[in-house]
C-alpha cells in the first residue's frame, strides 16, 4: 500500500492494466489516485486480445518491453501477465521469452 501511494504521489499520470476485480493492490491504488485527483487512465485487461504475443519474434518482443519500459509501464505486471499467456497457450515459455524476462 505504502509503494502504491508512493508510485501514485511521484507520477503525472497514472496507467493502469486493471481486470475489473474491484479488490486488490491496483484498485486501491487507483482510489487512491482518483481521491488526489491524479490524472490516470486504466487499460481493461478483460478486454484485451493477447493473441499477438503467440509467435513475436525476439526482437519484436523486446521492442515491446523496451517501449513498455521507456513509457513508465510497471513491468513486473507485465511480465506476469505475458508468462501466465504463454504458459496457458503454449504450456511452456520459449527460451528467448524467458532470456527477455529475465534481463528485467
Amino acid at each position: 500500500m505504502i509503494r502504491n501511494r508512493y508510485l501514485v504521489d511521484k507520477s503525472q499520470h497514472l496507467h493502469a492494466f486493471y481486470d475489473l476485480r474491484g479488490r486488490g493492490g491496483t484498485y486501491n491504488t487507483l482510489e487512491y489516485a482518483k481521491s488526489t485527483g491524479k490524472s490516470h487512465s486504466i487499460t481493461v485487461m478483460v478486454d484485451q486480445d493477447l493473441n499477438k504475443y503467440i509467435g513475436m519474434s525476439e526482437t519484436t518482443f523486446r521492442s515491446f518491453m523496451d517501449s513498455a519500459r521507456v513509457n513508465g509501464v510497471g513491468l513486473s505486471c507485465v511480465k506476469g501477465i505475458i508468462t501466465s499467456y504463454f504458459k496457458e497457450k503454449k504450456g511452456y515459455l520459449t527460451p528467448d521469452v524467458v532470456e527477455v524476462l529475465r534481463s528485467w
